[in-house]
């Protein structure tokens, strides 16, 4: 044999093998698609499905996070205690995507990080740097500025929709008055005014704070959009006297006894930021249509003290007969006579005992004229302003715009510049003889 043909005969034998190589890879493949009907093939119970592991929150997560973060083991859900409601899911119903970069997140994000510098502005004891700033601002955007929210005031003390705003603000340009070109929207207004709402709760919670007791007051009602809500009050004692303040108007999911006493303690949550369930401690009583609880009290030292206290109040009121219950109980409460502690205690639940819902229902009347037909669009949150401005807020002649100017000045997500002419073609100023480009 020749070496031509030699070579020829191998050449021959390795194609054959390569062939039918790929010829039994052919036949494999085919074998996987088609699907088997052997009962060999079905999967075994015993093999277990690969699922991803179920996240908890770990406490680890806490360090460094104490003065904002909390975990509500029956919610199982992260909250943030310092941000307003409303801003994320962390005030909401909680936050249940047990992730770290869920809390990164929410420390990186704007509402948290102007939440963390309102927190320290207000437990500081050095008065507040960004009074200065307003206090450099130029007077005439100063000026401006409090038209703009003594405007925005007005709307809201009036039950006045948002898009009379700009209207009002025209109005007043026609009679000379200077109120600039910026903020002249119906969003502005409602921005404008939730800062006034928020001053009236700042005041309201050193009111609670300082009352020590209070009682409240709960009804619930469904409003213009068919949106079922919770209104609640406190009952508390100012200067010795009782007064019915406005805390929140919470939405409610049902209208049975558990969503009811979760709606109070979101109230009190987000108005006093404090923990759930926390306000119970020093709760008097409760009304919730017209049905009344009140808590009991130990009556040891009342009866030691009864004796002493009848004589004052014999000397008040032989000095001015005239003097009506309340008042009484008023003058004897200023004294804060220390030998009385445990009779007063009593004096001050029996005053803040709630015997009555009727300003629940004329909250509801409110809240009827404000969420009108043409108004029914308007959130939980906005309304709870809304209330709060008209029933807390200060005669239109007394409002000071100065406070909420400060806050709106601080809470920006950005820095203001009320001197910044909006987008869009340029007036000539009037102040200065150019333009404002």
């Amino acid at each position: 044999m020749s070496l031509l043909n030699y070579f020829r005969k191998n050449q021959n034998d390795t194609s054959g093998s390569t062939h039918s190589k790929f010829d039994a890879q052919d036949e494999e493949n085919k074998q996987a698609i088609v699907p088997s009907t052997s009962q060999d093939d079905e999967p075994s119970p015993s093999k277990k499905v690969k699922t991803g592991r179920e996240r908890t929150f770990q406490t680890s997560w806490l360090q460094g996070r104490e003065s904002w973060l909390r975990y509500d083991k029956s919610k199982r859900a992260m909250f943030c205690k310092i941000c307003p409601s409303g801003t994320s899911a962390f005030t909401g119903t909680g936050c249940i995507n047990f992730r770290i970069d869920s809390l990164r997140k929410h420390e990186s994000s704007k509402p948290h990080r102007a939440s963390v510098d309102r927190k320290i502005i207000e437990s500081s004891a050095v008065p507040r740097p960004i009074v200065t700033s307003v206090m450099n601002m130029d007077k005439l955007q100063y000026e401006r500025l409090t038209v703009l929210f003594n405007t925005a005031y007005y709307i809201a003390k009036n039950e006045k929709p948002f898009s009379d705003f700009a209207g009002l603000l025209a109005l007043q340009e026609q009679n000379r008055v200077k109120v600039g070109n910026s903020y002249r929207n119906d969003k502005q207004a409602a921005y404008f005014i939730s800062f006034m709402a928020e001053a009236l709760r700042e005041d309201l919670v050193k009111e609670i704070t300082e009352s020590k007791l209070y009682s409240v007051l709960n009804d619930s009602s469904t409003d213009r959009s068919t949106v079922e809500e919770e209104i609640v009050y406190v009952r508390i004692l100012r200067d010795g006297r009782p007064v019915t303040k406005f805390l929140s108007l919470q939405p409610m999911p049902r209208g049975n006894a558990e969503s009811i006493i979760n709606a109070i303690d979101r109230a009190f949550c987000a108005e006093l930021t404090i923990e759930p369930n926390q306000w119970k401690q020093n709760l008097v009583g409760m009304a919730s249509d017209g049905a009344s609880r009140q808590e009991h009290f130990d009556e040891h030292d009342v009866l030691l003290e009864w004796t002493g206290l009848k004589s004052v109040v014999r000397d008040i009121t032989a000095e001015n007969p005239q003097l009506r219950y309340l008042d009484v109980w008023q003058r004897i409460l200023r004294q804060n006579l220390h030998e009385y502690r445990s009779i007063l205690w009593l004096v001050k639940i029996t005053l803040l005992i709630p015997i009555h819902t009727s300003e629940c229902e004329r909250g509801f009347s409110l809240m009827g004229r404000i969420k009108s037909d043409w108004r029914a669009a308007l959130n939980t949150e906005t309304m709870s302003h809304l209330m709060r401005v008209v029933l807390d807020g200060p005669r239109m002649g007394e409002f000071d715009a100065r406070r909420p100017i400060e806050m709106w000045y601080e809470g920006g997500q950005y820095t203001r510049r009320p001197n910044i002419e909006p987008y869009g073609p340029r007036n000539v100023n009037e102040d200065s003889g150019h333009d404002d480009h």
